[in-house]
Order: C-alpha cells, then structure tokens, then sequence
C-alpha cells in the first residue's frame, strides 16, 4: 500500500513538473516576441529620428534660401 501511495506522489510531482515546464516555455515565448516587437519599435523609433533630423535640414537650407531671394 505504501508503495503505491509513493508512486502515485510520483507520478503527480511529474505531471507537476511537466506542467511548470510548459508555462515555462509559453512565458519564454511571449517574452520572446515582446522583445522582438521592442526591437521593431525602437529601429522605427531611430529612423523616425533621422528623417526629423533631414526634415530640419531641410527646412533650415529653404529658409535661407527664402531669406536670399527677399534681398535681391
């Protein structure tokens, strides 16, 4: 009778254990692919940055040049 109450321990901690295992890789990847849609954010984020950045440039060699045609 002990035995059986040991093996039935057993087979439930393994079940335990498989079912913990497999949270642990749908966490992992969910973590995964937040991070992954970080990434695609923050390289959008950058290039959003540099065409500001050109768009400024841009903006400030027109207006020079504006401000050249209103003296001639």
């Amino acid at each position: 009778m002990v035995y059986f109450t040991v093996l039935k321990s057993l087979i439930i901690f393994q079940y335990s254990i498989k079912v913990n295992y497999e949270d642990a890789k749908e966490q992992l990847l969910g973590i995964e692919q937040i991070n992954d849609a970080v990434t695609m954010l923050d390289t959008q984020t950058q290039q959003n940055a540099n065409v500001a950045t050109n768009t400024k440039t841009i903006a400030e060699y027109t207006s020079k040049i504006a401000q050249k045609k209103e003296f001639l």
